[in-house]
Protein backbone atom coordinates (compact mmCIF):
# COMPACT_ATOMS: atom_id res chain seq x y z
CA UNK A 1 0.00 0.00 0.00
CA UNK A 2 1.74 2.99 -0.46
CA UNK A 3 -1.40 5.73 0.42
CA UNK A 4 -5.16 6.21 1.28
CA UNK A 5 -7.23 8.48 0.99
CA UNK A 6 -10.29 9.74 2.03
CA UNK A 7 -13.82 10.25 -0.09
CA UNK A 8 -13.91 13.96 -1.32
CA UNK A 9 -17.03 15.82 -1.01
CA UNK A 10 -17.66 19.29 -2.41
CA UNK A 11 -18.65 21.51 0.73
CA UNK A 12 -20.61 24.24 -1.77
CA UNK A 13 -23.10 21.36 -3.50
CA UNK A 14 -22.18 17.79 -1.20
CA UNK A 15 -21.59 16.07 -4.35
CA UNK A 16 -18.86 13.20 -3.66
CA UNK A 17 -15.81 13.36 -5.85
CA UNK A 18 -15.75 9.59 -5.74
CA UNK A 19 -12.42 7.79 -6.62
CA UNK A 20 -11.40 7.07 -10.08
CA UNK A 21 -10.23 3.28 -11.19
CA UNK A 22 -8.65 2.68 -14.52
CA UNK A 23 -10.77 -0.10 -15.74
CA UNK A 24 -8.31 -1.33 -19.06
CA UNK A 25 -8.72 1.59 -21.18
CA UNK A 26 -11.66 2.80 -19.14
CA UNK A 27 -11.67 5.56 -16.45
CA UNK A 28 -13.86 5.33 -14.49
CA UNK A 29 -15.39 7.08 -11.20
CA UNK A 30 -16.29 4.71 -8.14
CA UNK A 31 -18.92 6.98 -6.60
CA UNK A 32 -16.88 6.31 -2.64
CA UNK A 33 -20.08 3.95 -1.59
CA UNK A 34 -19.82 1.24 1.31
CA UNK A 35 -17.24 0.79 3.86
CA UNK A 36 -14.84 -1.43 2.75
CA UNK A 37 -11.42 0.69 1.28
CA UNK A 38 -11.45 1.17 -2.46
CA UNK A 39 -8.49 0.27 -5.24
CA UNK A 40 -8.27 3.35 -7.26
CA UNK A 41 -5.73 5.24 -9.99
CA UNK A 42 -5.06 8.21 -8.21
CA UNK A 43 -5.61 10.04 -4.76
CA UNK A 44 -6.33 13.63 -4.15
CA UNK A 45 -3.19 14.86 -1.99
CA UNK A 46 -6.09 16.68 0.26
CA UNK A 47 -6.49 14.43 3.85
CA UNK A 48 -3.70 11.65 2.01
CA UNK A 49 -1.78 9.57 4.39
CA UNK A 50 1.41 7.66 3.33
CA UNK A 51 4.97 6.58 4.65
CA UNK A 52 7.14 9.88 4.30
CA UNK A 53 10.15 7.43 3.20
CA UNK A 54 8.03 6.35 0.04
CA UNK A 55 7.20 9.92 -0.76
CA UNK A 56 10.44 11.36 0.01
CA UNK A 57 12.15 8.21 -2.06
CA UNK A 58 10.07 8.93 -4.85
CA UNK A 59 10.62 12.60 -5.21
CA UNK A 60 8.19 13.72 -3.78
CA UNK A 61 5.29 16.36 -5.40
CA UNK A 62 6.68 17.72 -9.00
CA UNK A 63 6.90 21.50 -7.69
CA UNK A 64 7.12 22.75 -11.71
CA UNK A 65 3.17 21.74 -11.94
CA UNK A 66 2.91 23.97 -9.16
CA UNK A 67 -1.29 23.85 -8.62
CA UNK A 68 -3.19 21.37 -10.81
CA UNK A 69 -2.58 17.79 -11.35
CA UNK A 70 0.59 17.75 -8.90
CA UNK A 71 -1.26 15.11 -6.73
CA UNK A 72 -2.34 12.74 -10.19
CA UNK A 73 0.94 13.42 -11.62
CA UNK A 74 1.86 11.96 -7.53
CA UNK A 75 -0.31 9.21 -7.83
CA UNK A 76 0.59 7.81 -11.26
CA UNK A 77 4.33 7.98 -10.48
CA UNK A 78 3.53 5.99 -7.00
CA UNK A 79 1.30 3.20 -9.34
CA UNK A 80 3.95 2.95 -11.81
CA UNK A 81 6.72 2.20 -9.27
CA UNK A 82 4.27 -0.45 -7.97
CA UNK A 83 2.42 0.96 -5.30
CA UNK A 84 -0.99 0.62 -4.39
CA UNK A 85 -3.46 3.46 -3.57
CA UNK A 86 -6.55 2.95 -1.68
CA UNK A 87 -10.24 5.15 -1.34
CA UNK A 88 -11.40 4.98 2.25
CA UNK A 89 -15.34 6.52 1.79
CA UNK A 90 -15.90 6.35 5.40
CA UNK A 91 -13.20 9.41 5.81
CA UNK A 92 -14.71 12.21 4.40
CA UNK A 93 -13.52 15.43 3.40
CA UNK A 94 -14.96 18.20 1.79
CA UNK A 95 -12.57 19.75 -0.56
CA UNK A 96 -13.35 22.17 -3.22
CA UNK A 97 -11.25 21.56 -6.82
CA UNK A 98 -11.88 25.27 -7.70
CA UNK A 99 -12.69 29.00 -6.28
CA UNK A 100 -16.27 27.48 -6.62
CA UNK A 101 -18.51 25.06 -7.99
CA UNK A 102 -21.94 24.18 -9.51
CA UNK A 103 -24.02 20.86 -9.48
CA UNK A 104 -24.46 19.17 -12.70
CA UNK A 105 -25.97 16.02 -13.92
CA UNK A 106 -23.75 13.68 -15.79
CA UNK A 107 -25.37 11.00 -15.14
CA UNK A 108 -25.71 10.99 -11.56
CA UNK A 109 -24.88 14.66 -9.61
CA UNK A 110 -21.65 16.15 -9.76
CA UNK A 111 -19.52 19.02 -8.68
CA UNK A 112 -18.56 20.92 -11.51
CA UNK A 113 -15.70 23.46 -10.57
CA UNK A 114 -15.12 26.86 -11.58
CA UNK A 115 -12.44 28.16 -11.73
CA UNK A 116 -10.22 31.55 -12.66
CA UNK A 117 -8.86 31.78 -15.88
CA UNK A 118 -5.70 31.46 -14.88
CA UNK A 119 -6.40 28.21 -12.94
CA UNK A 120 -7.41 27.05 -16.12
CA UNK A 121 -4.14 27.79 -17.74
CA UNK A 122 -2.32 25.87 -15.11
CA UNK A 123 -4.72 22.79 -15.43
CA UNK A 124 -4.68 22.43 -19.07
CA UNK A 125 -0.77 23.14 -19.13
CA UNK A 126 -0.70 20.07 -16.81
CA UNK A 127 -2.47 18.17 -17.98
CA UNK A 128 -0.65 18.02 -21.57
CA UNK A 129 2.85 17.27 -19.79
CA UNK A 130 0.45 14.24 -18.09
CA UNK A 131 -0.15 13.33 -21.47
CA UNK A 132 3.46 13.73 -23.00
CA UNK A 133 4.43 11.48 -19.58
CA UNK A 134 5.33 7.89 -19.64
CA UNK A 135 3.65 6.80 -16.23
CA UNK A 136 0.05 7.91 -17.08
CA UNK A 137 -2.15 5.47 -17.69
CA UNK A 138 -3.36 5.22 -20.98
CA UNK A 139 -7.08 4.97 -19.63
CA UNK A 140 -6.34 8.64 -18.02
CA UNK A 141 -5.07 10.10 -21.21
CA UNK A 142 -7.91 8.67 -23.42
CA UNK A 143 -10.10 10.32 -20.67
CA UNK A 144 -8.69 13.26 -19.93
CA UNK A 145 -8.68 14.61 -23.73
CA UNK A 146 -12.83 14.66 -23.72
CA UNK A 147 -12.88 16.51 -20.45
CA UNK A 148 -10.33 18.91 -21.84
CA UNK A 149 -12.55 19.90 -24.42
CA UNK A 150 -15.85 19.70 -22.63
CA UNK A 151 -14.62 21.71 -20.02
CA UNK A 152 -13.23 24.17 -22.78
CA UNK A 153 -17.03 23.67 -24.29
CA UNK A 154 -18.56 24.18 -20.90
CA UNK A 155 -17.16 27.07 -20.17
CA UNK A 156 -17.04 28.98 -23.72
CA UNK A 157 -20.71 28.74 -23.23
CA UNK A 158 -21.66 29.71 -20.11
CA UNK A 159 -18.35 30.62 -17.95
CA UNK A 160 -17.64 33.30 -16.76
CA UNK A 161 -15.27 35.63 -18.54
CA UNK A 162 -15.17 33.92 -21.38
CA UNK A 163 -12.46 35.10 -23.51
CA UNK A 164 -10.40 34.90 -20.73
CA UNK A 165 -10.88 31.49 -20.22
CA UNK A 166 -10.60 29.94 -23.53
CA UNK A 167 -7.44 32.48 -24.04
CA UNK A 168 -6.13 30.62 -20.84
CA UNK A 169 -6.81 27.19 -21.89
CA UNK A 170 -5.24 27.69 -25.36
CA UNK A 171 -2.32 29.12 -23.31
CA UNK A 172 -1.74 26.50 -21.27
CA UNK A 173 -1.96 23.93 -24.26
CA UNK A 174 0.71 25.83 -25.38
CA UNK A 175 2.84 25.70 -22.32
CA UNK A 176 2.28 22.01 -21.75
CA UNK A 177 3.63 21.06 -25.35
CA UNK A 178 6.73 23.87 -24.91
CA UNK A 179 7.44 22.09 -21.29
CA UNK A 180 6.85 25.06 -19.33
CA UNK A 181 6.62 24.70 -15.81
CA UNK A 182 6.11 26.75 -12.30
CA UNK A 183 4.20 29.50 -11.25
CA UNK A 184 3.67 32.21 -13.86
CA UNK A 185 4.76 35.68 -13.40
Amino acid sequence: VGAVGPLLVDPDSRASHGFHQARGVMWVRHPGTGSEPVECAGLNGSGTFMRLDDFIGLGGLREGFFIDHVDTEWSFRMTASGYRLFGVPDAVFFHRMGEASRRVWLGQWRAWPVRSPIRHRYLFRNAVALLRSRHAPLAWKAWAVPKLILTAVAFAVSGPKRLSQLRNMCLGLLDGLIGREGPLK
